[in-house]
């Protein structure tokens, strides 16, 4: 169907870059850095989270080549976001209790900011991340501990936690950095913060009794005026005017939606459907479904791409889907490695970077002609990605320099060092279950006996390699509960002990 009319007259003569495109660096799951240069001259570095592996890879653009690793043990590094004014790369830490500050100007050094415990004492868990538009705050979903973290972005510190409600997820703020909109995983509501009294409001978005935890993911338009939220077990997704706070639109026939984006500066949004792999596309404005459209397994985050296409990354999936904005029907299947997890886009638009998340590499694609150029093989399992774009020459120099020592490091970090197993239920377990994930999340996984079925087979939706058969074994391996003394580290972290408790400030906290 007809979304627009004659949307290529959008495309700049001068840099190719579609003026419907925001590079919207402030997003929970953004596509791009802060600042658009069409004539970028290629020296950027691109900050890769390796779940597995317990650290960021940091990728020179120029070279296509790791340049460094940064260990960041004790929990999970998950989404990487750069400040506005590009000093910091701040990390979630997921299932930990930190968030990772890492100094672009100061050698990597990294700033631990802890947070408190959640109420009984588990794990904060940060999540994701959203930041205020003038650079001030870094606001943190903390699922674990039912609050946000407001950090300071210039000078990344922990300024005080907002309690909002349970299992907090995505966060999404207004352009004027005075509200900021908080999914809730486990609870019918959304929450609201005045920014300025730190004062929390709540807009009930459903009926339906969210206590488990599921989906929720949430995204804000470019101009702020609408709120979009998904009610996953509801298969609909509703929209909010942020000028009243009320629910203005309930789209039903939405499969199972997860992830929520506007594209670009328009007011359409797009929906991951993961369990049936498609895409869903609704008008917010006027509260319609415009098409539901298959792309793939564990079809994930929606991206209005620089050239005016749409880009979806897949949990599920050996490629990226791009489809046409004007006709939402599908034109490439670009060829990745395997669950193409995270995609971001280089400041002059031309090129797409996305990682695999069942592997360890991040594909590069060549925008313009939709294929694939090469793979840079990074940490396990990587899966946010921040950009930092005015990268100082004499640093880019240096860190070119000691290239060659940083891919012996991130071999190791690779590497993981299994247990001895006990059964070949285990075997299989553990041959299946560390591909896209490290093992303790199945650990903190407090699901009991049958329950572990459909986890297992929500996982096949979302890649795992295996069969019916191969399921039920698993599953009744986990009901069992012996994975849960299991321990699996990485060759570097068997070699090269780092103690947490000491902190990240000191230089044996980077890899080389």
């Amino acid at each position: 169907m007809a979304l627009a009319v004659g949307l290529r007259q959008w495309l700049s003569p001068l840099s190719g870059i579609d003026r419907l495109y925001d590079v919207r660096w402030y997003e929970s799951q953004n596509a791009a850095g802060p600042e658009l240069l069409p004539r970028w001259d290629g020296n950027c570095w691109l900050y890769v989270a390796d779940e597995v592996s317990q650290g960021v890879t940091v990728v020179d653009l120029a070279t296509l080549k790791p340049v460094d690793f940064i260990r960041l043990e004790g929990g999970v590094p998950h989404h990487p976001h750069i400040t506005r004014d590009q000093r910091w790369v701040l990390v979630t830490i997921r299932y930990g209790d930190w968030v990772a500050a890492i100094d672009t100007e100061d050698d990597h050094r990294v700033r631990r900011i802890d947070l408190p415990m959640g109420p009984d004492g588990t794990p904060a868990g940060p999540l994701h991340m959203g930041l205020t538009r003038d650079g001030h705050y870094a606001l943190v979903t903390l699922n674990g501990a039912a609050h946000v973290a407001v950090l300071d972005a210039q000078n990344p510190r922990l300024l005080r936690v907002v309690e909002v409600g349970a299992r907090p997820r995505d966060v999404g703020v207004t352009p004027d950095s005075r509200k900021a909109y908080v999914s809730l995983q486990a609870d019918s509501r959304v929450a609201v913060i005045d920014l300025a009294t730190w004062e929390v409001r709540h807009i009930v978005r459903t009926t339906t009794d969210y206590g488990a935890g599921s989906g929720s993911g949430l995204g804000i338009s470019a101009d702020g005026k609408y709120v979009a939220v998904a009610n996953t077990l509801d298969d609909e997704v509703i929209v909010i005017d942020t000028g009243t706070d009320r629910v203005i639109h309930r789209v039903g026939g939405v499969p199972g939606p997860v992830n929520v984006d506007f594209l670009g500066k328009t007011y359409v949004v797009a929906t991951g459907n993961r369990a049936d792999g498609s895409v869903s596309f609704i008008d917010a404005a006027q509260g319609r479904l415009l098409e539901t459209v298959p792309t793939g397994r564990g079809a994930n985050i929606a991206y209005y791409g620089p050239d005016g296409n749409v880009w979806v990354s897949h949990n599920g999936a050996a490629y990226v889907t791009v489809l046409d904005f004007e006709t939402l029907e599908p034109i490439a299947e670009i060829p990745v490695v395997l669950n193409p997890h995270w995609i971001y886009f280089s400041p002059d638009g031309k090129t797409a970077y996305a990682t695999n998340w069942g592997a360890n590499s991040v594909t590069v694609i060549d925008v313009e002609r939709l294929e694939r150029v090469t793979h840079v093989v990074v940490g396990l399992n990587p899966n946010g990605m921040a950009l930092k774009a005015n990268v100082r020459t004499d640093a880019v120099a240096r860190r070119q320099a000691q290239a060659a020592e940083v891919s012996p490091v991130i071999a190791r970090a690779s590497r993981l060092v299994l247990p001895e197993p006990r059964s070949d239920a285990e075997v299989l377990f553990l041959q299946s279950c560390t591909i896209c994930h490290d093992l303790g999340r199945v650990i903190r996984n407090n699901a009991q006996g049958d329950q572990w079925l459909d986890i297992v087979q929500k996982m096949r939706d979302n890649g795992a390699p295996i069969d019916d058969e191969q399921a039920r074994i698993i599953a009744e391996y986990l009901a069992t509960d012996q994975h849960r003394s299991l321990t699996v580290r990485t060759q570097l972290q068997v070699e090269q002990p780092l103690d947490p408790a000491k902190g990240y400030e000191e230089a044996a906290s980077r890899g080389i």
